[in-house]
């Protein structure tokens, strides 16, 4: 599913600003998110540049198994396949993804063809 044209990406929502008590007194000093299941095992792309798709697939399934409690496995192939912005194997920007999962969806790998 190709879109031509560009994307015009939504600007990120600032997050609350925190006071130095709270931050000292409420937030780990680091966060291992493997050992809270938000992460997938390591994947190999092979000779195919495709790094910024793993990196972006990557981080939406985290933020989505922290948001929902449930890790899934995306595809990154549709995002090489079908994202217009990227050059498929030949490279891209991982923050191009992220628009083309607006307009277009998330595809989890098991089901992309």
């Amino acid at each position: 599913m190709r879109k031509s044209g560009s994307y015009t990406p939504r600007l990120p929502i600032s997050s609350p600003k925190l006071s130095s008590t709270q931050k000292s007194h409420s937030l780990p000093k680091s966060v291992d998110w493997r050992e809270r299941g938000a992460v997938n095992p390591i994947q190999n792309q092979k000779d195919c540049g495709s790094c910024w798709a793993f990196s972006a697939v990557c981080a939406m399934e985290g933020r989505y198994a922290v948001k929902s409690g449930n890790l899934l496995k995306f595809s990154e192939s549709q995002v090489v396949d079908c994202d217009s912005n990227d050059n498929g194997c030949k490279g891209g920007l991982p923050w191009n993804v992220y628009p083309y999962y607006q307009m277009h969806g998330v595809i989890e790998r098991k089901n992309y063809k």
